[in-house]
């Protein structure tokens, strides 16, 4: 059962009754061993009937009482949220990939502002150059101070061709706010793609974990061979800027690549335990040359935007000394989330919650510590991180758990799809660590 399927939330139901205290209080958890406070209960109930007999403008019961529900919640931690119905329906349409007009970013809070987790691959966000870190500071010139997560998607997303203007802040030396103007396109949000850079040498890249991401990583990789007609001397999978996803669809990718019985990822939950994700082979039926992709030779590109489930793959593989991790440092969040439907609402709303911290095989917590990759290589070049490093990560977080000729060559090069890396340093790097390997093997 994946671990992102909704449930319906029947552990705990109170009722109030009316706004003058009187209330008539359902508690109905087999497990709950404490009742619920009545005098908090009550509290709550004046704090509601004062601000809406005094607050300046009218303000409804059900407004105060979602606010209190997602105040709640997301004083939890960074990612645990209220999910009001349209929230919940964008939440399950980014699982399932599903079509939408808008920007492409994929959006998360830093201080009290809007911060962008990762862009999507070829969406108008990508393109104008934004990149994990940065913060919005106004969306259409209204500041994101304290805005809710739904609302700033809400209000980037709209109606395809419409301009969006975005103040935008890049955490780095001397930058100052600049305005970005997107026009919104139908965002089909990516799982995998492949595509041979040369011959026996190929690249995959995971822009983040779907449901129908190990589905259509095995068709990608089966494509690959037959285009390649021979085995792999070499494979780049690209895990930048994926902020992560699905927990099954991770053990699901890492399977691809480890063997069958390893432990890709385990969790341990409160009341749970710990939990063990192994390899099966049930993840890539379908795979052709399982045995040549199980032993070739790879590359694991990763970033500051490489969160969670990614982060999950990529551990997986270093940990098991399967792939070569270089990049810079990951994000850093080793946490995991459960959407659960509120049974009050007939399932219309929701709340996202943290249930457990996950580890590497190895036993490594890589919570708001990062990923660190084999090889250090930043973007613009050079083997060595900075002095001063501006990414934003989990740590940052405000609450946070503790050679043929030129003809040839240029006919090649048009070949190769518009999504594989191009002027990309290290993605560069990755390709001559690649054949080195392969150097080092055939010795």
């Amino acid at each position: 059962m994946r671990r992102f399927t909704l449930f319906f939330f029947l552990s705990v139901v109170f009722v109030i009754g009316t706004l003058t205290g009187q209330w008539g209080v359902a508690v109905k958890a087999a497990q709950t061993e404490q009742p619920l406070p009545v005098e908090k209960m009550r509290e709550l109930a004046e704090a509601i009937k004062i601000i809406k007999r005094d607050y300046v403008e009218e303000v409804s019961v059900d407004e105060l009482m979602a606010a209190a529900i997602r105040g709640m919640v997301n004083s939890l931690d960074p990612h645990s949220l209220y999910l009001d119905a349209d929230n919940l329906k964008s939440l399950e349409s980014s699982l399932v990939g599903e079509q939408y007009g808008g920007v492409g970013i994929y959006i998360g809070t830093k201080d009290g502002w809007v911060e962008i987790i990762s862009p999507i691959d070829g969406s108008p966000a990508s393109r104008a150059g934004l990149q994990a870190g940065d913060l919005i500071l106004k969306i259409e010139d209204i500041s994101t101070q304290r805005m809710k997560i739904e609302d700033a998607v809400g209000m980037m997303r709209g109606k395809v061709g419409d301009i969006l203007h975005l103040d935008i802040l890049s955490l780095g030396e001397g930058e100052e706010p600049r305005t970005v103007e997107l026009r919104r396109e139908t965002i089909v949000t990516p799982s995998a793609l492949a595509a041979l850079v040369e011959k026996d040498y190929g690249y995959l890249r995971v822009s983040r974990f779907q449901q129908q991401t190990v589905g259509d990583l095995v068709k990608q990789l089966n494509t690959l061979y037959r285009e390649n007609k021979r085995p792999l001397k070499g494979l780049v999978m690209d895990l930048r800027n994926n902020p992560g996803g699905i927990l099954d669809t991770s053990v699901g990718v890492a399977s691809i690549f480890l063997p069958v019985g390893a432990v890709v990822v385990s969790d341990r939950g409160r009341e749970s335990g710990e939990k063990k994700f192994k390899v099966s082979a049930n993840y890539y039926g379908a795979l052709n040359n399982i045995n040549e992709i199980k032993s070739v030779p790879m590359v694991v590109l990763v970033n500051s935007g490489s969160a969670s489930a990614s982060e999950i793959v990529a551990g997986a593989l270093q940990d098991h000394r399967r792939a070569v991790l270089m990049g810079t440092r990951t994000y850093g969040k080793a946490s995991v989330q459960t959407v659960r439907r509120l049974n009050a609402t007939k399932g219309k709303t929701g709340i996202k919650y943290t249930i457990a911290r996950y580890y590497t095989p190895s036993g490594r917590s890589i919570q708001a510590r990062s990923i660190e990759p084999d090889v250090i290589v930043q973007q613009g070049g050079g083997v060595k991180e900075e002095k001063k490093d501006f990414a934003i990560r989990e740590a940052n977080l405000s609450g946070h758990l503790k050679e043929e000729g030129q003809e040839k060559e240029k006919e090649k090069t048009e070949k190769i799809p518009s999504f594989v890396p191009k002027n990309d340093y290290q993605f560069d790097q990755a390709i001559v660590v690649l054949k080195a390997l392969g150097v080092t093997a055939a010795k």
